[in-house]
Formats: C-alpha cells, structure tokens, sequence
C-alpha cells in the first residue's frame, strides 16, 4: 500500500509520536509481498517474505493453491530489513516454467 501524509483540521501536519511526520496507509496498491522458500543462491534460507514494488502480479492466491508448489525467480533481490527474520525487496517476479518429468 501506499501512503500519505495528512493535515489536522487546522491544517499542520499530523506528527507522530517520534516528531516525524505520521504515514497513513492509502488503497492504492504500489506492490505485493511474497512469502517463500529461497532454494538456491546467496540468500538461500528456509523461507522469508519478497516485496515487489509494482504492478505486474504474475499469479493469483488462487492459482497458487491450485498447485503442489510454485517456482519463480526474483530479479535484483536484496535485502530490504536485516534482523531475525531478514526480509528481502525485489525489482521483478517471474514465473519458472514447470519441468516435465
């Protein structure tokens, strides 16, 4: 979601308790998070959450569930909140074709 920054009704911008202006979630969709399981690479883990700013969605929650697993590549992943869990933004999503057996 995107957000904004809103006036009081005198006008002054809404601060928050830190002194900074406060963020207010707006409806506009600017990205989508991903929960995954990274296999392979240098941010190989057990599994973690992707944000990919933009609109393109690939695939839908329900096609998701239709199927056993689904496996996509992410292009320029990097880590976006380093802690314990490390969270990871991404510039694009895409879909890897199933192998057939």
């Amino acid at each position: 979601m995107a957000t904004e920054e809103r006036l009081d009704d005198s006008g002054n911008k809404i601060m928050g308790n830190d002194g900074t202006p406060r963020k207010f979630n707006t409806d506009e969709i600017v990205g989508y998070k991903y929960s995954v399981t990274i296999l392979e690479g240098e941010h190989r883990k057990k599994s973690t959450r992707i944000t990919v700013a933009g609109l393109d969605c690939p695939i839908n929650n329900a096609e998701i569930m239709k199927r056993d697993s689904v496996k996509c590549r992410f292009t320029g992943l990097e880590p976006s909140m380093v802690g314990n869990p490390i969270y990871y933004k991404a510039e694009k999503i895409e879909l890897v074709a199933p192998q057939a057996k």
